[in-house]
């Protein structure tokens, strides 16, 4: 087999350094051209043709006469950016069945990181999923193809490897959107002694709910209430106390002190919100002492 240029080596994105670009060789000579094979890259309803920067490809006609083209090119962008996400995947088709597929994430200026897992979809030789690490998405995705046996428009048949780069970007899920409580409700009382050094010890208790609207399907699993107590514009009590299931709180017997001439305090209600329930405070009430 006669070949135009034999290169000085095979890319096989084996260290690999991205710079940018891309090298158009010349194949007017062997009557060969690029190959015919085409590779398209899909995620999240994007399609996307994929840039073609090497590749190393033969053709042989019916009378078992050949001839090849190697070239060797730069990784460059696609015009769409295919959208992925970490632990996602990437489907590639091809036009022609393949032999083999490698894939790695690379970026400009940088070496290409460790292979992809790469699996068949079906027994046709075209299809594939290319599985995503749980890691930031690089920018360009490559992809190195051994194919044969290829028909070609002129009858003759084309085989050899290609190599393709694809650009991502990174998807990012939208957050669902977390119901609004109807209401927080509180009810607290609060008792105190007078100290032996002319203070006061006393102790809260409060309890409340979190009153949801008609139908709304969130519960309070996973959420805290935060309380504060304050008497003359001084925080004297900060707690946070978890939620049930059914949307209630509650605070036992939490103790503070006071000055003697203290007569009220202003208790400040928020809840912080759940699984399923945004936050939403509670209206800050006053609380009378009593001995």
């Amino acid at each position: 087999m006669n070949l135009a240029r034999r290169p000085a080596r095979r890319l096989i994105l084996l260290g690999l350094v991205v710079f940018g670009g891309l090298a158009a060789p010349a194949a007017a000579q062997t009557g060969v051209g690029a190959p015919g094979l085409r590779l398209t890259a899909a995620s999240h309803g994007v399609s996307v043709k994929a840039k073609l920067f090497t590749y190393c490809n033969s053709v042989r006609a019916p009378d078992g006469t050949g001839t090849g083209l190697c070239a060797d090119g730069i990784p460059g962008p696609t015009s769409t950016r295919v959208p992925v996400h970490r632990h996602g995947s990437v489907t590639i088709a091809t036009n022609g069945r393949v032999g083999s597929v490698a894939a790695r994430y690379a970026d400009v200026n940088a070496p290409a990181a460790a292979t992809l897992r790469v699996r068949a979809l079906d027994a046709s030789g075209r299809r594939f999923s290319v599985s995503l690490p749980d890691a930031r998405p690089r920018s360009l995705l490559l992809v190195s193809l051994v194919y044969g046996d290829l028909p070609r428009s002129d009858g003759r048949l084309e085989g050899g490897d290609a190599h393709f780069s694809v650009s991502l970007r990174e998807h990012r899920h939208a957050t669902a959107r977390k119901a609004t409580p109807l209401a927080v409700t509180t009810r607290a009382r609060a008792n105190c002694d007078v100290t032996d050094l002319g203070g006061q010890s006393c102790r809260i208790s409060q309890e409340g709910t979190i009153r949801r609207r008609p139908g709304t399907k969130g519960d309070c699993r996973g959420g805290r209430v935060r309380i504060r107590v304050l008497a003359q514009d001084r925080h004297v009590v900060t707690a946070t106390v978890r939620t049930t299931a059914g949307c209630r709180y509650r605070l036992q017997d939490r103790a503070f002190a006071l000055e003697a001439d203290t007569g009220t305090i202003t208790v400040q209600t928020r809840f912080l919100g759940s699984d399923s329930l945004a936050p939403r405070s509670a209206p800050t009430i006053r609380v009378d002492l009593t001995p």
